[in-house]
């Protein structure tokens, strides 16, 4: 239950566990709306659509086959489980699928609230249009243009053309992700659209991670502006979820693949890493991250961080807060970063009332901790 995100580690029910309570008079809504969640929240969608590339190629439809058409998607489940075949048996009680893996492409649709004309939108989108969607889709507000191909830029492996921006960006307006005016060759306003925005598109465009606490994963659907105004809420335990959600929105823009929230290493004692995301991005790479919601971020915090790395096998330190990072701490990490492989990211208060201003400033300050990074650790020519 815990996993299908029904109820909180401490067998409280979720948001969503209370809506379904609700609906237990009215199974077939109930299990629509869990049908919902299942292909919105959860990879639902991505094992549909393996069923349909695999009927369309003729293909056996087993679980070993099933597993390895989601492998080939990135969606990774372990051997010898049920996983998949409980997955399709609660579809199946919203009457999406069958025992049969048949798939009511009509109902599928009606509770998605999409046709299948748009989901084939974003599967036609260019490798650019994606990136561009996800980086306006994790900002959330209208920005320049000129500063989303900036940011879109440093944040993916794409290269985006100045002069013909404006045309990578009028099929994305066309097809309603976005509003966009070109203005004869100069910057111009983009703003997202609902259907952009809404708690559809944004996962079919690339699914969060599981198993996110239901808070959390509440806050990350509303755009940057709100989280970093929640920054500011009266609440401790508010202000931290703020600050943890925009550590998460960070990861995701440059396109890391959530895999923990609040991990304790096995045998880790008291020490837990908020955040745990990885990238096989042309070579695999793990960050850890740790978000301070204190006055001040001193050595010590930065060397606990340091000694959890031995054991999750981190290649990236990513610590944030709206405090200030002390001076030693700030000696420290570059001490570290120049005698061992590993990068350290330290994100302060006035980094963050940066973005308050302005959300695409992310990316400008994640450039410069990575060309910081570079700078201190420079390869010696004689040896």
């Amino acid at each position: 239950m815990e996993k299908y995100g029904l109820i909180e580690k401490d067998a409280t029910l979720t948001p969503l566990g209370e809506e379904l309570l609700m609906l237990a008079d009215d199974p077939v809504s109930m299990y629509r709306r869990f049908a919902k969640h299942i292909l919105v929240e959860l990879p639902g969608t991505l094992l549909l659509d393996a069923v349909r590339d695999m009927r369309a190629a003729g293909e056996r439809i087993t679980l070993p086959s099933l597993r390895q058409a989601l492998s080939d998607r990135d969606v990774h489940t372990p051997p010898a489980n049920k996983h998949m075949s409980l997955m399709r048996l609660w579809l199946d009680k919203a009457g999406v699928t069958t025992k049969a893996w048949q798939i009511n492409e009509k109902l599928y649709t009606e509770i998605l609230g999409v046709s299948q004309t748009e989901l084939d939108a974003l599967v036609g989108l260019t490798s650019e249009q994606r990136a561009i969607l996800k980086v306006l889709a994790e900002v959330g507000t209208t920005v320049d243009s000129s500063k989303l191909r900036v940011a879109t830029e440093r944040a993916f492996p794409v290269k985006l053309n100045e002069k013909a921006f404006s045309r990578l960006l009028k099929p994305l307006a066309d097809a309603g992700f976005i509003s966009f005016q070109p203005a004869g060759g100069k910057s111009a306003p983009v703003k997202p659209e609902p259907r952009l925005l809404r708690d559809v598109t944004g996962p079919l465009l690339d699914q969060y991670g599981k198993g996110l606490p239901a808070k959390l994963r509440t806050l990350l659907r509303r755009p940057l502006a709100d989280i970093v105004a929640a920054l500011d809420s009266t609440s401790g335990y508010e202000k931290g979820l703020a600050l943890e959600a925009l550590g998460f929105k960070m990861m995701r823009s440059i396109g890391l693949d959530y895999c923990d929230t609040r991990f304790r290493p096995k045998q880790g004692g008291r020490f837990e890493v908020d955040l745990l995301f990885d990238t096989k991005r042309l070579a695999y790479s793990r960050w850890q991250v740790q978000c301070k919601n204190t006055a001040r971020v001193d050595l010590d915090d930065v060397a606990k961080e340091v000694g959890l790395v031995f054991r999750l096998l981190s290649n990236v330190i990513v610590i944030i807060t709206r405090g200030i990072v002390g001076n030693e701490a700030r000696r420290y990490a570059t001490d570290v970063m120049q005698k061992t492989s590993l990068a350290i990211v330290l994100i302060d208060g006035s980094d963050v009332g940066e973005i308050v201003k302005d959300p695409l400033v992310l990316y400008e300050i994640l450039a410069r901790e990575a060309a910081f990074a570079m700078g201190v650790k420079p390869i010696d020519a004689e040896s």
